[in-house]
């Protein structure tokens, strides 16, 4: 994800990788995730020990021992985030990504075109999906 370290250099924002864990609490239940990839983003960042709170884009990519927790139980939890703007979900082979916005209602558009753009509206940056799949055959 080096295009997001690139497009970030110079604002207010850092990327955080599973090192770090999320904790929040979701219909009075605490949960701890280790989202693959998070943007956290302004002055509300917050820092405790390797957790890391507040971010404004998750993003998981998706393996078979990960995926259905990653499409419905993260997306429920995530959702109940204030923060949380944009929840992308990449899967590995073929192409396709599933972009939930909270100004969408959490409604996914799906990109399953190397030729469509994935546009990050939560940090401004908008890529080629093919980008995200340099390298992969």
């Amino acid at each position: 994800m080096g295009f997001l370290h690139a497009h970030l250099q110079d604002r207010p924002c850092r990327i955080y990788t599973a090192q770090r864990r999320l904790q929040f609490k979701c219909f009075g239940d605490d949960f701890v995730y280790r989202p693959d990839i998070r943007v956290t983003c302004g002055e509300a960042r917050n820092e405790k020990g390797d957790y890391v709170d507040e971010p404004c884009l998750v993003i998981e990519v998706l393996s078979p021992s990960t995926a259905r927790i990653d499409k419905r139980e993260k997306l429920i939890g995530y959702r109940e985030i204030p923060s949380i703007e944009e929840y992308v979900l990449v899967a590995q082979q073929p192409a396709h990504v599933a972009i939930h916005r909270r100004t969408e209602q959490w409604k996914p558009q799906i990109l399953d075109s190397l030729e469509d753009v994935l546009e990050f509206q939560s940090v401004g940056l908008a890529i080629p999906v093919r980008s995200i799949y340099k390298g992969v055959p």
